[in-house]
Parts: C-alpha cells; structure tokens; sequence
C-alpha cells in the first residue's frame, strides 16, 4: 500500500468533482478508508465545487471532465486563480494529446486516465499533495511524442520550435524548403515556382543560413521532424 508522508500528522483534505453519481461512487469507494485522505464533499457541478472549495479549503480537487456547467480545465484554472495553493488533479476516461497537454497547461498538478486502476490514484494524490507533479507512464509517453513534434533541432544541435521555421523564413523560402523535402531538384523548384535557377540558389543559400545548417538534407529534417 502506497503510503502518506510519516511526518504529515493531517491527512489530506480531498474534494472530488465529478457529474456523474455512479462515477463519484466508484471513486469515493477507493479513496474511503484510507487512513491518510479526508475525502471532505463531493459535487456534481463547478459552481457547486467553487462553493465547496472556498468554505473547506481542500488540499487536492479531483476534477473529472465531464460537467455540464463548465468544462474541467477551465474550473482548474479559475480554481488556481482565486486560490493558487490548491492542487488539482484531472481525470478524464480518456488521454489524448491534446486533453492531457491542455490539462497541464491551465496549472493541473496531475493528469489520471480512468482507464487506469484506480488504486493508482491514491499514489496520484499523495504526490501531488506533497507539491510535485503526477504523471502516469502512458502520459509520458504522450508528452514525449508531443515535445518531439513540437521541437526541431538547427545545425549545432538547438532546439527550435517548429512554430518558428515560419517565423524564421520568408513564405517563398518556406514553399522552397517544402520542395526540398520532397527532394525535389533545384531545376524542378525554379519550375514549379516558375522562378530562375539563379533565384532557387539565393533561396536555398538563405535557408541554409537562417536556420543554421549545412546541407538541404539537414534542412530538409528540421521540417519533417
């Protein structure tokens, strides 16, 4: 059994958020007798959590995503924003990209995918509890996949956003880069553009020098990364 901090002699205070009556249920049957949680109140709404939040001050809220009032994320975030020591966990049946990466991004302390054993909460909640960040072994996987699409590497090795190639380079230059990376000759890239060979050359050599590589092939591999 997972067990709490020895030298914590409160048990942690638990408020779970939650729309529907069955789900509260099976969670609350998990975290019920534990000795070191005090599962406070349970509300099936946002407006109502906010109420329950500001009178009892729970240590960790468990939201789950799915009220009809408010989505969860933004109840995270206005939860954070009139209390900002509260830790909030998320949970939702699912954990896809998108959901797990917003999650994190309004200040969730934790991430839970009901698809889990739910024992593995408790874990979730003492760690979070105690000020770190609770992520399982399937969101990590997920955050890694995200950072990868979302990071580039130049020449010398530097992460670069990928959002930034845009920035870095002219929309002609990044139709030309998009060619290159279809390996596209430079007498295919002037056709296609319906521009001179001399001015596909000036392109390249731009490209090459902004983002700081030495060969089209490693240009090429910053935007298909």
């Amino acid at each position: 059994m997972f067990s709490h901090n020895q030298n914590s002699e409160k048990p942690i205070t638990v408020l779970l958020v939650d729309g529907q009556k069955l789900s509260r249920k099976c969670i609350r049957s998990v975290l019920e007798n534990v000795p070191f949680i005090s599962l406070l109140e349970e509300a099936s709404s946002g407006k109502e959590a906010m109420s329950i939040s500001s009178q009892t001050k729970p240590v960790v809220v468990l939201i789950k995503d799915d009220l009809d009032d408010i989505k969860g994320t933004e109840l995270c975030r206005t939860l954070k924003k009139n209390r900002g020591d509260v830790r909030v966990i998320l949970m939702a049946s699912d954990d896809t990209e998108n959901r797990l990466i917003h999650s994190l991004a309004v200040g969730a302390h934790g991430f839970f995918s009901l698809s889990m054993d739910l024992q593995k909460l408790l874990k979730a909640i003492v760690i979070v509890a105690e000020g770190d960040l609770w992520i399982d072994s399937n969101s990590s996987t997920i955050i890694q996949s995200y950072a990868q699409k979302l990071l580039s590497f130049d020449g010398n090795g530097t992460p670069i956003l990928r959002e930034s190639l845009k920035d870095a380079l002219t929309s002609r230059e990044m139709e030309v880069l998009s060619l290159v990376a279809e390996g596209r000759s430079n007498n295919d890239i002037s056709q296609e553009l319906e521009i001179s060979l001399h001015t596909t050359k000036s392109h390249i050599r731009n490209i090459l020098t902004k983002l700081k590589v030495n060969d089209r092939a490693s240009a090429a591999d910053l935007l298909k990364a």
